[in-house]
Formats: structure tokens, sequence, C-alpha cells
């Protein structure tokens, strides 16, 4: 989706990613609008009839010293128009994150859950934004500090940008990869780095609170198993880090069978029709765990923030996950 385009409402917008999220579209990432130049949205009647505000911010990773000059991509982006406020646009943005994060495949079975349960996951998505947007909520700080760069990352003129990064330090900031980036990408791979549990449980909790208070007792109990679960395989911040309690060997003891209701095929079979007593064995990839992050590290560097959002992209992140077998009881 493209936000804010010429008479889209934060509401209209809204509506739109409901629409999606029900025909089944399962990833939807939202852009901000560019002013291309030689289109119908760049031109001044377009500009002066919509009264859109454009600010400029740099292309991310669209930057080198070339002969000794600091040479920058800038793009110009819309973000506020005469129906869109710019605290809107943010808002919108940051509704984004939320949907992105929620849709990664790292909280797949979220989307298991709702499909067992009848849930719209709009529905689930527009909780866990206003949870965030209000402060009550696991991701309530990253998801400020999202918007605060969001925000920052945009400028008044195309000079403006080049002079900011042309600064040293700042120049610097951008080789480290702590500034430049692509935002999403970027506050993604920070929550799973450093929030991956608390990621996992916030979701359930939104989960139970959809629910509400008259759901049946099995069902409950089947959706903590899962979140145990959860849990237990994927701990990828403890992966990437590669804490060595991570590669120890753990057995998990439910009453649902939530290993094979995640194998078999969405719209089944619901997960509180698994109910039988399991064993489970997790065993992590070690040698495929520390392949990856190798790998990272050699092309990106160090720095966890730098290199997971981007060895993600090539390296599905479920090699970091916790192998599931099930064990005699």
């Amino acid at each position: 989706m493209i936000v804010p385009l010429p008479e889209e409402t934060k509401e209209s917008f809204l509506d739109g990613f409901r629409i999606l999220a029900k025909a089944g579209v399962q990833q939807i990432t939202p852009f901000t609008t560019m002013m291309l130049r030689g289109t119908d949205t760049s031109n001044l009647e377009t500009r002066n009839k919509y009264e859109m505000l454009t600010k400029y911010r740099l292309l991310p990773k669209q930057f080198g010293d070339y002969r000794g000059e600091k040479c920058f991509e800038v793009e110009e982006v819309c973000v506020a128009t005469r129906d869109m406020p710019f605290d809107d646009y943010l808002q919108c943005r940051g509704f984004g994150l939320i949907s992105v994060v929620f849709s990664h495949r790292q909280l797949d079975v979220m989307q298991r859950h709702l499909v067992d349960l009848g849930i719209s996951t709009f529905d689930f998505y527009r909780l866990a934004w206003e949870k965030a947007a209000q402060g009550d909520g696991l991701l309530n700080e990253v998801y400020r500090a999202f918007l605060r760069e969001s925000e920052d990352e945009t400028f008044d003129s195309e000079d403006e940008v080049n002079a900011f990064y042309s600064d040293p330090e700042n120049y610097q900031a951008l080789l480290r990869g702590e500034l430049g980036d692509n935002l999403m990408r970027k506050y993604t791979g920070e929550i799973f780095i450093n929030h991956s549990l608390s990621v996992i449980r916030w979701g359930y909790q939104i989960l139970l609170e959809l629910l509400g208070p008259d759901v049946e007792p099995e069902i409950v109990d089947a959706i903590k198993d899962a979140c145990r679960w959860v849990e237990a395989s994927r701990q990828v911040g403890s992966a990437f880090r590669l804490d060595s309690d991570f590669f120890d060997h753990e057995q998990l003891d439910l009453q649902f069978d939530v290993a094979r209701w995640y194998e078999e095929e969405p719209k089944a079979i619901p997960l509180w029709k698994y109910r039988t007593n399991v064993r489970y064995s997790l065993l992590p990839d070690e040698s495929s765990i520390r392949d990856a992050v190798s790998t990272g590290r050699r092309l990106f560097g160090d720095d966890m923030m730098c290199w997971v959002p981007k060895i993600l992209e090539t390296v599905a992140i479920d090699t970091f996950w916790k192998r599931c077998s099930h064990i005699s009881t």
C-alpha cells in the first residue's frame, strides 16, 4: 500500500487494510508516497490541489564516497495532504509496523490461531496497534522510537539531507548502519533481536483479549500450550547472540499436540481438538545457525542491529528455530 495518496484519510487507509486482510492477503507493507518526477502525482497542479506536504530523505543505503566526494541518493516523499495530517500519516506508519511484525514468518502461528478462531486479522492488528499507540503494550517503546525516526529521517530540502549526512559523525553512523536504513526492516529486526519472547507473549495476550471472557476453558488451555511451544522453539534473539544455553537440549510437555496441529493444513482441525499428552524434544541446528551468524557478521559487521535484518532477507528465519520432534511418553 502507498500512503498518503490524494484523498486518502487515516480511516480510508485502515479500511483498505481491512479489505485486503479479509481477502486473504497475508503480508501487507505500506510505503510512503514517492514524488516521482514526470508523474501526475508530482506535478504542480496535483501538489496544490491536494495540499501535498513533501519532505526529502536518503534512499536506504544509497550513498558512497567517490573520488573524495560524498554522494547521496535523495528522494522526495509526501508526508501529509489536505485529507491526511502529518500525525495521521505517522499513525498509519505505526500501524504498518505492527502488521509487518505480526505477518512475519516468525509469528505465522498467530495467523493459524486467527483462522481457527474465526477472528479477523485486521481486528488483531488494530488492537495491537491501539495498545502500542496508547502505551499499553510490550512494544510501546520500540513503536515510539520507530515513529520518532520516521519523522527524523525527513528534511525540508535536498541540501539539508546532503549537509546532515556529510557531517563526519553522521556519515560514520551511516557506515555503521545506525542511520539511513529501511525503518520497517530495521525495527522488525530490533523486535526479533531484543524482544523475541516478549512479542510472542504479547501476541497471545491480544489473542486471548479478543476471545473475551466467555471463551471455553479448553480453548484457553490450548492457546496457552501453543504459546509455550512457540516460546520454546522460536527464541531467535538467543540464536542471533549464540547464547550458550540456547543450544542445550530441551524437552517440553504439553496437553495439546501443537506441533502436529501447526504442520497440518489451515482450516482442517482446530488446535483444541488435538488434546493429548505429548512430550517434545527441542534442539536447534547448531551448525546452520553458526554458519548464518558468521555470514551475517562477515558481510555486514558485528552489530546485530545491522546484520540481522539484512541476513533475514536471504536466510529463512526458521533456520534459527529449534527443531521439534515427538518423544514417546
